[in-house]
């Protein structure tokens, strides 16, 4: 169901149905990324569906799930941990777990200052790192097998406003240094707006399940405007923006705007 390939861009999703229990939680009808590195946002309400999407594409999915359809994918994939605290080892400096897939102690010291985190800090353990920091060296632990796809779930959610600002920064620079696509999968739409070329909406279906949609350019640009840089929406309004761009297609309005109007 979920086979490794080497051709055909980053990630290709095909007839795909997500379900617990014998009830449907997410579709993928047809999911492309080519190989042209960007980072994508990944948006949708409480419960839509983004981080079951996150574990389809890194496969680890729970052994609950049933899933039809194909997904496959193109080189490796890595996952940037929400809970950077939880998955670094609190007992081994933070240099030598890089290390570990980074392939050597050069190697990891070249990660961890390209992803901002300072030389003096690379000998501490995780407890005696901010929580911006230790999202840092997540960051760079990820980058360590040079992924063609960085899967990045709700990593600012649990960071202040300043430490956020700061670790979509570098993520800005991850995006603009690496060749990798980052999926950047969270609830801050004007973090998505600023830093992201694309997006995946999680649109609901009648029988309350979702679907993930990749945008075009235009509804992205659309998207981009009505969210604004730097400005958080509600769930409501994105879940109201998501039905305007069912819409949209249902009706053959030219934009998002004018379905609000009707």
């Amino acid at each position: 169901m979920s086979p490794m390939d080497n051709t055909g861009g980053v990630l290709t999703i095909n007839d795909c149905t997500i379900s617990f229990d014998g009830t449907p939680v997410l579709r993928i009808d047809a999911l492309h990324i080519d190989d042209t590195p960007r980072t994508i946002a990944v948006l949708g309400v409480s419960g839509s569906g983004k981080s079951t999407l996150a574990a389809l594409i890194g496969d680890y999915l729970s052994p609950a799930a049933a899933v039809t359809g194909t997904c496959t994918r193109n080189g490796t994939v890595s996952m940037v941990a929400q809970d950077a605290f939880g998955a670094l080892n609190p007992l081994m400096p933070v240099i030598k777990q890089i290390a570990l897939t980074a392939g050597s102690i050069d190697a990891a010291k070249n990660l961890l200052e390209s992803v901002g985190l300072k030389q003096e800090l690379h000998q501490r353990f995780p407890l005696q790192l901010s929580g911006g920091q230790r999202q840092r060296a997540a960051l760079a632990f990820a980058l360590g097998p040079c992924p063609r796809l960085i899967l990045a779930d709700e990593v600012t959610s649990a960071l202040d406003p300043v430490a956020t600002a700061d670790v979509v920064s570098t993520l800005r620079s991850v995006r603009d240094n690496n060749d990798a696509t980052l999926l950047f999968i969270t609830h801050d739409r004007g973090a998505a707006a600023a830093l992201c070329d694309q997006a995946i909406i999680m649109i609901p279906n009648q029988d309350g399940s979702h679907r993930a949609h990749l945008c075009t350019d235009d509804e992205w640009a659309e998207l981009r405007s009505l969210f604004g840089a730097g400005q958080r929406i509600t769930d409501s309004s994105f879940a109201m923006t998501s039905f305007a761009m069912t819409a949209t297609a249902e009706t053959g309005a030219e934009s998002m705007s004018e379905v609000s109007a009707l």
